[in-house]
């Protein structure tokens, strides 16, 4: 039987569910009330497939010794496709915001507290973990200079904005966290983006110190990085369907009956037919997201309570997944050992590990990334929010007319209708 056949997928997304549907029934953990619910339930499912996703890595690389795609398009989709969907949200959620800032000023400083405190901590402790993984890994030696090891830490705990170099030369550093955090690379350079997205297209108030600092911020993490592809117009593509879900026709196609099968058309698709094209991919998956920002559940699923509770722990998952699957294939089994599992041995071990995964990320939400939001909700409270409307008020640059700065502004904004083309084709 071939490793990468769909059964196991499918095996080991429904255990994780029967899982869930226990801790459901016993009451235990009750899923938080948010106002997407069918979004909610969808980022779970995403994050669950990225840990399929980098498991079949996982086999490759304990039988081949490279960390390498897998010989099988589902797989292979499962990990990308997600990804794209996750920037989707992003985009739809944060461009949301910006579409409503003129009845809802945006007090920027406290947007990125709050980015900050529900991202970093639980960055914080992925990177601990992997920094004591290293020190094994390296018998406690030191192996290089301690600034070197230094500069090293440093880059990784940046978000992996500057780079994700091995550390004290324990090579593929990486494979510990199976390399995800390359897309919070993506995500601070959006968040970053989005008070200059909002000064030119939504006329938000941005203090013009902030602006040139978020302006040398972006532009230092596009010279790093260079990453002007094809996944930064996801984050547009959440924002199309923003106001794509504003047409009450659409609204009532998309969450019809109907249109679950189409969404299940184009995942189908994805998989096959467009695997490796990126434009029809945007343009499948924006039908496909579209179609359940605007409510479609399929049949329910989304909505489920189980769905609700995975898509709770939907940072934890993705970003501890590549730790469980290391700790278990290279400390619990050993190398060795785990280069000589065969197929069903090895998808035991991974359906194993989906159940340690699901475990641990429940108690990271609960003692990390909770504490980490509540503590971002006590500076704001404290240093920003209480003072909202003088904040407001000292933030508005609108109110100083004839400025420099302002003249700035007023020159995008005359061309934003040619950025927006630009970005469109």
């Amino acid at each position: 039987m071939s490793p990468f056949n769909s059964i196991f997928a499918l095996s080991s997304l429904g255990i994780v569910l029967g899982i869930l549907l226990l801790i459901q029934r016993s009451s235990v953990l009750v899923p938080v009330q948010v106002k997407y619910v069918t979004i909610e339930g969808l980022r779970g499912y995403l994050a669950f497939f990225v840990f399929l996703h980098h498991a079949t890595f996982w086999y490759v690389y304990l039988h081949t010794g490279k960390w390498a795609v897998p010989d099988s398009d589902l797989y292979i989709q499962l990990g990308k496709i997600s990804v794209v969907v996750f920037f989707m949200i992003t985009g739809f959620l944060f461009f949301l915001k910006l579409s409503e800032s003129r009845e809802k000023p945006i007090h920027w400083p406290a947007f990125f507290v709050s980015r900050f405190f529900r991202l970093a901590p639980l960055y914080v402790f992925t990177m601990l973990v992997m920094i004591g993984i290293v020190a094994v890994r390296s018998d406690f030696t030191l192996r290089e200079s301690p600034s070197l090891i230094a500069t090293e830490i440093i880059q990784w705990l940046g978000f992996s904005i500057y780079g994700i170099p091995n550390i004290n030369g324990v090579e593929n550093t990486f494979l510990i966290t199976a390399g995800v955090t390359w897309s919070l690379v993506y995500e601070w350079l959006f968040y970053f983006s989005l008070p200059l997205i909002g000064i030119v297209f939504y006329r938000t108030r941005v203090n013009p110190v902030l602006f040139f600092i978020l302006l040398g911020i972006v532009v230092s993490i596009f010279y790093n990085n260079l990453i002007f592809n094809y996944y930064l117009l996801t984050f547009l593509a959440g924002g199309l369907a923003v106001y794509l879900i504003r047409i009450p026709r659409l609204v009532a196609l998309a969450s019809s009956q109907p249109a679950s099968f189409v969404i299940l058309g184009c995942l189908t698709l994805l998989v096959y037919p467009f695997k490796g094209n990126d434009s029809m991919e945007i343009v499948c998956t924006t039908i496909v997201f579209t179609s359940i920002a605007a409510g479609n559940s399929l049949w329910g699923i989304l909505k489920a309570t189980t769905s609700r509770l995975l898509g709770q722990v939907t940072y934890s998952i993705y970003l501890l997944h590549g730790i469980v699957l290391y700790t278990v294939f290279m400390f619990v089994i050993g190398e060795e050992k785990a280069q000589q599992l065969g197929v069903i041995e090895f998808w035991l071990v991974v359906i194993g590990a989906s159940i340690l995964l699901i475990a641990v990320s429940f108690l990271s939400y609960r003692y990390i990334e909770q504490p980490g939001t509540r503590v971002a909700a006590k500076i704001n409270g404290r240093f920003f929010l209480s003072a909202k409307m003088a904040s407001l008020r000292m933030y508005n640059f609108t109110e100083k007319k004839n400025t420099f700065f302002e003249k700035i502004i007023h020159g995008l904004r005359r061309i934003s209708p040619g950025i927006s083309f630009l970005f469109l084709v």
